[in-house]
C-alpha cells in the first residue's frame, strides 16, 4: 500500500507539472497568436516563426492534458445519446445481436440460408456486389452484400416495378425469416410480413417450410458447434459438402445473378 501511494503522489505531481506548462504555453500562445495578427494586418510584415511556433503550442498543450484528463476524469464526451437512449440503448442492441446474430436460422445474410459455408456463397457475393455497382452503388463498411439491410438499401434506388421484382428473388429466405420470427413472437416478424407483402410474396406454410429447418442452439456448447469451422481439404476425396444449397433454392440464386431488365435509370447514390 506504501508503494501505491507513492506512486499515486507520483502522478499527482507530474499531473500539477502538466497543468504549469499548459497554463505557461497557453498565456504563450495567446502572445504569439496576437504577435502574428499586429504583424500581418498592422505592420505588414508576418513573422513567419508564429504560425509553427502556434501549432506546437497547441500539440504540447493538448496532448499532455488528454492524458491528465483520462486520469482526473475532465476528458470531453458526448453523453446527449446515451441521455436520449438512457439505460434501455444497451438491452436494445443485445436483444437484436441475440436474434439476429446468434443462429444461423435467423441471420440477415441472405446467402446464409441458401449457401451456409460454401464455396458457392463466394461468387454469389461477387456477383451481388457487380450489381451494386451497376446501380452506382458502392457499399461501404463491414457488411457483406448479402445483408438484409444493405440489399433493401439497393432495391429503394429501383424503379417501383423492378424493385418489386428484386425484392421478391430472396423470397423464399423472406418468407422463411418472417415465419421463424412470427413463431418466436418477435417484434421483428411484421417488418418481414410487410418485406413480403410489398414483394407480392404469399406466405402459406409450404413457403414457410421451403428451407430446411436450421438448429436453433439452447446453451453455449451447442452455439460454439454450430459455429464451428470445418476442416478444408485440398485432395480428391474431399467429402461433398453439406451446407450446399437445397433444390427448392436454387432459382433464387439465378434471379439474383441475372441482369436487370431495361428500364429507366434511377438516380445514383453512395451509401453506406
Amino acid at each position: 500500500m506504501t508503494l501505491l501511494r507513492s506512486i499515486s503522489r507520483l502522478f499527482d505531481a507530474l499531473a500539477w507539472l502538466v497543468y504549469a506548462l499548459a497554463s505557461l504555453l497557453m498565456a504563450a500562445l495567446v502572445v504569439m497568436a496576437g504577435w502574428q495578427v499586429w504583424g500581418r494586418y498592422i505592420m505588414n510584415n508576418t513573422p513567419t516563426w508564429t504560425e509553427q511556433a502556434t501549432l506546437l503550442s497547441l500539440l504540447y498543450i493538448t496532448l499532455p492534458l488528454a492524458a491528465v484528463g483520462i486520469r482526473e476524469n475532465f476528458h470531453l464526451a458526448v453523453e446527449i445519446l446515451p441521455d436520449l437512449l438512457g439505460p434501455k440503448a444497451l438491452l436494445w442492441q443485445e436483444r437484436f445481436v441475440l436474434l439476429f446474430d446468434r443462429s444461423r436460422s435467423l441471420s440477415l445474410n441472405l446467402f446464409e440460408h441458401v449457401h451456409g459455408e460454401s464455396r458457392a456463397r463466394g461468387q454469389a457475393m461477387v456477383d451481388l456486389r457487380a450489381r451494386y455497382l451497376d446501380a452506382g452503388l458502392e457499399p461501404e463498411g463491414n457488411e457483406l452484400p448479402d445483408y438484409l439491410p444493405l440489399f433493401l438499401d439497393y432495391c429503394s434506388t429501383l424503379p417501383d416495378a423492378i424493385a418489386r421484382d428484386t425484392l421478391a428473388e430472396p423470397g423464399v429466405v423472406l418468407i422463411a425469416l418472417a415465419a421463424r420470427l412470427s413463431d418466436k413472437g418477435s417484434d421483428y416478424a411484421p417488418v418481414l410480413a410487410l418485406l413480403c407483402e410489398i414483394a407480392g410474396l404469399e406466405m402459406d406454410e409450404e413457403a414457410a417450410k421451403a428451407l430446411p429447418p436450421a438448429e436453433d442452439p439452447e446453451t453455449l456448447e451447442e452455439l460454439d458447434a454450430q459455429w464451428e469451422e470445418e476442416e478444408i481439404r485440398f485432395t480428391a476425396d474431399a467429402a461433398p459438402d453439406p451446407t450446399a444449397a437445397c433444390p427448392q433454392v436454387s432459382a433464387i440464386l439465378d434471379r439474383m445473378r441475372a441482369p436487370l431488365p431495361d428500364a429507366e435509370p434511377a438516380t445514383s447514390a453512395k451509401r453506406s
